[in-house]
């Protein structure tokens, strides 16, 4: 509550959630995320009450401080996330949608860049208005630890949508959905 006060300089605030309506969730999210990864997005009751609750907060919070806000939804965080080294006059921070190549580094390498080629192949956006994209569905232990699939989101998609939310009017009192 210390940040959203009257008097507050914001004027938009935007937040990550989750897709929450449930479509593509289920059986057979559940169990990819507990047979191939723990961070699939599977969508179960509590965590989708507490999502609720943050957003109805955050929606409370915002209109009682005049400040606008915008939930940018996600489904399974997949990719690299948004940055560099944070070294001053590192040649090598690279596209800064992307990791550090640090990042492509590490862990086995192989002939071909395992991490680098995923990024790349998972860097379309699609961006639609409201609660709508569906989860992972029937393909989940399919995409859980490598592919993109239905239900993903990829880490610099989301955090790029959430800077354009925070700069573009339109964005105002809505929610999005990211897929890759």
């Amino acid at each position: 509550e210390t940040f959203l006060q009257p008097s507050s300089a914001l004027r938009r605030v935007a937040v990550m959630s989750r897709y929450l309506n449930g479509e593509g969730m289920g059986f057979f999210a559940s169990a990819a995320k507990t047979a191939a990864n723990k961070d699939v997005w599977a969508a179960n009751a509590q965590a989708v009450a507490s999502y609720k609750a943050m957003e109805a907060e955050v929606a409370r919070m915002s209109g009682a401080a005049g400040v606008e806000w915008t939930v940018i939804r996600a489904g399974t965080l997949k990719g690299g996330g948004s940055g560099c080294s944070g070294e001053e006059g590192d040649e090598r921070s690279g596209e800064p949608s992307l990791l550090t190549p640090a990042f492509y580094e590490l862990g086995q390498q192989d002939i071909v860049n395992w991490r680098l080629l995923y990024d790349c192949s998972a860097l379309k956006v699609k961006l639609v208005r409201g609660d709508t994209l569906p989860g992972p569905g029937f393909t989940a232990a399919l995409t859980a630890t490598d592919k993109v699939g239905a239900g993903d989101s990829h880490r610099g998609a989301v955090a790029a949508a959430l800077v354009e939310a925070l700069r573009s009017p339109d964005a105002a009192n809505h929610d999005y959905s990211v897929a890759a």
